[in-house]
């Protein structure tokens, strides 16, 4: 990692931090004594950041969530190359043909957002609940999106018997998700795709 300008070291204890301007003279933390410093939890953790932000060119002491939200920036995800494939193109045209504005494959959500016209990919949270054989028990119902948060939750019924309405929202380290205007609430049903028709082992698109 060339890019790095702080590493944690732990493979003697005391672990120890290093400092570089240029990847290639490195000088150990000291304290305000001139001896080397045992770092806290909290530099260890600036540290573990740094081997991200470095590589963007961001300061790993700044906010992470806010860090990790312009990286995303810059990042194209893996999912929204889907929306380039002419085979996802012609599932969802179809899909907006038949009025459905929702598509469900795997962990990745195909949602179209009506006041911009086009379609987002968004990604399905963590599955609170699974049956015998890990499957999540989504219930059928719609997603009321009051935010443009980019996880999905699905509707599903807790082990008490609530049920829990689908909804959007951040991720907890992303920071709150922007929210829409009550006018500009979205309330649609959901359609599960099978996930094998979306992406091949080897990022082949089987929808064809």
């Amino acid at each position: 990692m060339p890019y790095l300008r702080r590493v944690l070291c732990v493979s003697a204890y005391p672990h120890r931090i290093y400092h570089s301007d240029d990847g290639i003279s490195w000088r150990v933390q000291v304290s305000s004594y001139g001896y080397p410093a045992t770092p806290t939890a909290r530099e260890k953790e600036i540290a573990r950041r740094a081997r991200i932000a470095d590589g963007f060119g961001f300061d790993p002491e700044s906010n992470w969530a806010v860090t990790k939200g312009e990286i995303r920036k810059i990042l194209k995800p893996r999912a929204n190359e889907l929306l380039e494939q002419a085979s996802i193109k012609r599932l969802l045209d179809e899909a907006l043909a038949a009025g459905k504005r929702c598509l469900v494959a795997g962990n990745v959500v195909f949602w179209y957002e009506q006041r911009d016209l086009c379609w987002e990919v968004k990604k399905v949270a963590p599955r609170p609940l699974k049956d015998q054989e890990g499957s999540a028990l989504w219930l059928e119902g719609k997603i009321l999106s009051t935010n443009h948060g980019r996880l999905i939750i699905l509707p599903y019924r807790k082990s008490n018997g609530q049920l829990i309405p689908g909804h959007t929202k951040n991720s907890r380290n992303d920071g709150p998700a922007r929210k829409r205007h009550p006018d500009h609430y979205v309330e649609i049903p959901f359609e599960v795709v099978k996930g094998d028709l979306m992406v091949g082992l080897h990022g082949e698109m089987f929808y064809e």
